[in-house]
């Protein structure tokens, strides 16, 4: 057998092997899809708690193989407290369960890097060493794990065809309305499906982890795999799941092989965004494509509802006025800051604090106005980020040209993601953005001469605006210069909103399918919509590099974009206010309580899901709504 030959089969045999854990974790993704329209994005996070629970019983002399099916059934198990307690308070919402599932990811990574903070962990094979086939070399170890994967799946289908809760669940699947009516006990299938789905994904974690090293956060790179595979596949499409893992792992694996292993990860994307615009709902039927858009509507935009008609005469316009006057009395807060505060420590905190509020702002302008969750917000900021050090190292640019050069890349980027993702709507939008986020950090981290590739690159110099006429070396100048440019933002976003272009924006987020009915080319107002989001973005990236100093591919990760939603949702996406509050809140949390970074963490992370599950409009929109019952039951008394 020609050698070529013989490697080329090698490689599909490692395919086969890698689409077997593919499968695994896009089972349950797409199973808990099918029945609750929830994108659990926490599903990655089972899959590392899968492997370090096999290595715990490894480790307590149990055998590999009994190891991975009590980690499988534990996880499970555990996942179902996390189904009872936060998951079913938002199958009315799924857009809340998201965002719930975006929090689980930071927590539960943080408590991993604390309770493992090793380097690399691993699990002893089952089946150490290599099987000739004539010419050719199998590991033992990944024919263990494709026969396990095929056994799982084929229980799984057995189980879904033959059994009286499978048959439940895909009737829930495909019909929620009609099974509940016909006596489905939905909240008993939803338990099961989470079970399944948690231990399949943790199962996958303990095999990978007889394979490849680990870490405290190994199962955020199988998390967009697993999405991406369910997805091509078409979320709740069971058969699907198996197709779209083939494909997908022979598209990384042989472009690995023959193309770049530094590439390979963004082969898998591409392949992935080709497919989803070629069929926008997977290559089979998607749950998505019969039961609508999960994500569609204003659920998080802070509306109560109160009438804001109080008391009538001088009092009930002053008590009218108050939440306005309450924003000023921030605005002067802010802007007195260096008279007040005692320490540069406190200042510099401040000064991220402003600069954080620029992204929070561009992301809240995208969703309260078009809808759109955008994942990538952290990818614009880094644009603009890495554009003002290249330029300013190569090109000796001065500083507005840094900073009109950094909003129109931002601009740019964030148009040609719309541009792409737009096409799809709900759960394929916020992949496809996901997804082309991850391309950004790969570009930067593989052009290394240019970008410092993952150790990053560092400014030599300070902000000069005013060709040397005030020093922004002097924290209190430099302080100044980004609120400045901050209140430039807000008042620009501000304007925009207020503007007949906002109003038709928030037509189109409450229902697109009216607007389009009406001829409105809705495309072109979200394209709009992020490209505007994503130059503030690209600003606040500018004035980033000159706070931060140096700058790294880290920092602008779909994870970073996962912090800057928690700020926007913990001060309250739907009130102006909110975003700043929240920006400094969570700024300063971690240095208050004196927390260091993997436990600040892990509170951010269950901060976003108290928020979400406790307090959804935040602490702004939840004060506001407090303020106007207390003055509406004013007025009912003076009635």
């Amino acid at each position: 057998m020609p050698e070529q030959l013989t490697i080329f089969i090698e490689q599909l045999f490692n395919a086969l092997s890698l689409a077997g854990i593919y499968v695994l974790v896009a089972m349950g993704l797409t199973l808990i899809f099918g029945l609750t329209r929830i994108i659990n994005f926490a599903q990655g996070e089972f899959v590392t708690l899968g492997a370090f629970a096999t290595m715990t019983l490894a480790q307590f002399h149990v055998p590999v193989p009994v190891a991975l099916l009590v980690s499988g059934i534990g996880v499970g198990l555990l996942s179902e407290v996390l189904d009872l307690g936060v998951f079913r308070r938002t199958l009315s919402r799924p857009i809340n369960g998201f965002i719930v599932s975006l929090g689980l990811i930071v927590a539960l990574e943080a408590a991993y890097a604390i309770q493992w903070p090793g380097v690399l962990y691993s699990i002893p094979p089952v089946l150490p060493g290599v099987w000739h086939v004539g010419p050719i070399v199998l590991e033992q170890e990944r024919v263990f794990l494709v026969a396990v994967a095929a056994a799982a799946c084929a229980v799984l289908f057995w189980f879904l065809e033959r059994t009286h809760y499978g048959r439940g669940i895909r009737a829930l699947a495909e019909d929620r309305t009609s099974a509940q009516v016909l006596g489905v006990r939905v909240g008993r299938l939803i338990s099961v499906t989470f079970i399944i789905g948690s231990g399949l994904a943790a199962l996958a974690g303990g095999l990978l982890g007889t394979i490849f090293p680990f870490t405290a956060f190994f199962g955020s790179a199988f998390l967009l795999k697993g999405f991406a595979v369910a997805i091509v596949g078409g979320l709740g499409n069971i058969r699907g799941v198996v197709v779209a893992a083939l494909v997908l792992a022979t598209a990384e694996t042989l472009g690995g092989a023959y193309v770049s292993l530094e590439w390979s990860y963004a082969i898998l994307l591409v392949v992935m965004v080709a497919i989803i615009l070629w069929r926008p709902y997977g290559l089979f039927r998607s749950a998505e494509a019969a039961g609508g858009d999960p994500l569609q509507g204003d659920h998080l935009l802070g509306a109560s509802g109160l009438s804001k008609e109080v008391l009538a005469g001088r009092a009930g316009r002053v008590l009218k006025e108050l939440p306005r006057i309450g924003f000023a009395v921030l605005v002067v807060v802010i802007a007195t800051v260096p008279l007040w505060v005692d320490t540069y420590h406190t200042l510099s905190l401040m000064t991220f604090a402003v600069v954080n509020a620029i992204v929070v702002y561009s992301m809240w302008f995208a969703f309260r106005y078009a809808g759109i969750f955008s994942v990538a917000q952290a990818g614009f900021l880094g644009i603009g980020a890495y554009a003002t050090v290249i330029l300013t190292i190569h090109f000796s640019i001065n500083f507005w040209e840094q900073i009109l050069i950094s909003a129109v890349l931002g601009a740019a980027v964030a148009a040609l993601f719309g541009f792409v993702a737009l096409r799809a709507s709900g759960t394929y939008l916020l992949i496809l953005l996901f997804a082309l986020s991850e391309l950004e950090i790969i570009v930067i981290q593989n052009w290394a001469p240019l970008t410092g590739g993952v150790n990053g690159i560092t400014l030599p110099t300070a902000p000069d605006p005013f060709g040397g006429a005030i020093s922004f070396t002097d924290q209190i100048n430099l302080y100044y210069l980004v609120v400045a440019f901050a209140g430039f933002s807000i008042l620009v976003l501000w304007i925009l909103a207020r503007s007949s272009f906002g109003k038709l924006l928030a037509s189109l987020r409450d229902n697109e399918a009216l607007a389009q009915s009406l001829g409105l080319d809705t495309f072109r107002y979200k394209l709009f919509a992020l490209t505007v989001s994503g130059a503030v973005a690209g600003l606040g990236g500018a004035l980033l590099v000159f706070v931060a100093i140096g700058i790294a591919p880290a920092y602008f990760t779909v994870n970073s974009s996962i912090q800057y939603s928690l700020m926007m949702l913990l001060g309250g996406s739907g009130t102006l206010a909110g975003p700043l509050v929240g920006s400094i809140l969570a700024t300063f949390l971690p240095d208050v309580v004196h927390l260091q970074p993997y436990q600040a963490q892990f509170v951010y992370g269950v901060m976003l899901v108290v928020i979400i599950v406790a307090l959804p409009t935040g602490v702004i929109g939840a004060l506001r709504e407090y303020y106007f019952r207390f003055v509406n039951r004013l007025a009912s008394r003076k009635a």
